[in-house]
């Protein structure tokens, strides 16, 4: 019912995009999603229920768009596909980010928090390579990143795994 639901965070005119829910040992939601201040300005965010409301903290701006050479439709692009940001859902204290850092470069980063989601510590980039171009097929895959490091292949429209590190 609607009275059971609650704003787990009100961007105003801002728009935002989620992109997992994951639970804590405790049964309680935590969700990312990435929150856009412009379309050339993405930040990563952590929501976590505490029981009673949500607390939700910025994990790192996540850089610009991933740009494509295809345009959905032709003519356009879509400023709202950003690199992503998924929960490790066997301890969502760890996250997994594809971030932005200028020149069509983007590095995988692994982000843990100790404090309930109110800070992070980020380990060095598990891989950083130039994009081309994401196809929107890589959205429903990227959210298998429970346990994989996911390395974004140059120049393809395809996301490649592996469970060992780069």
């Amino acid at each position: 019912a609607g009275s059971d639901m609650t704003t787990v965070y009100d961007g105003g005119a801002k728009l935002v995009w989620i992109w997992d829910i994951a639970y804590d040992s405790g049964g309680n939601p935590i969700i990312t999603f990435a929150k856009f201040e412009s379309t050339t300005d993405h930040r990563y965010m952590y929501a976590r229920w505490t029981g009673s409301a949500w607390s939700v903290t910025e994990i790192v701006a996540g850089g610009t768009y991933i740009p494509s050479s295809v345009e959905y439709p032709p003519g356009t692009f879509q400023y709202y596909y950003s690199g992503g940001v998924v929960l490790d859902h066997s301890d969502p204290n760890i996250v997994w980010a594809s971030v932005g850092v200028g020149g069509g470069v983007w590095e995988l980063r692994r982000f843990v928090t100790a404090d309930g989601g109110a800070s992070f510590s980020s380990s060095p980039p598990s891989v950083r390579t130039p994009i081309s171009r994401v196809a929107s097929s890589a959205e429903p895959r990227i959210r298998s990143l429970v346990s994989l490091r996911v390395l974004m292949t140059c120049n393809t429209s395809r996301w490649s795994s592996s469970s060992s590190p780069p």
